[in-house]
């Protein structure tokens, strides 16, 4: 199953097979997709890797960083085909420069952002 943006994303399998045995001998739910390489994750676990929400927002988190890395260099690139075409036209060479400003500002808060909530995640977000 697809969900945000394009992403796997688990689903449980609603089969006769959807219970499964976990590496450590557990009960665990099978899910469809692999999610970090595992199909049987554990019903009772406390831990914050099994959990389903934890997991949903990794997901979402390394494809919106992957977005933010490709809108920061098209944004860059498109800003540098305007100084290079804007020859004696100083308000193109002023959008250019706001365009460039305005993608490593974005890309920065970006940054910032992922460092807080790797700051309030316990144990880090991508650990």
């Amino acid at each position: 199953m697809l969900g945000v943006l394009g992403v796997a994303v688990p689903h449980v399998a609603m089969a006769d097979n959807a219970s499964c045995i976990t590496d450590d001998n557990q009960q665990g739910v099978y899910v469809a997709i692999a999610v970090n390489g595992k199909h049987c994750f554990p019903i009772n676990s406390t831990k914050l890797q099994d959990n389903a929400i934890f997991l949903y927002i990794t997901a979402i988190l390394k494809v919106v960083s992957g977005l933010a890395g490709i809108a920061t260099l098209g944004g860059i690139v498109w800003a540098a085909v305007l100084f290079v075409t804007a020859r004696a036209n100083a308000s193109q060479v002023e959008k250019a420069r706001l365009i460039m400003v305005n993608s490593i500002l974005g890309l920065l808060l970006f940054i910032f952002m992922y460092a807080i909530l790797q700051y309030l995640v316990p144990g880090g977000l991508f650990s």
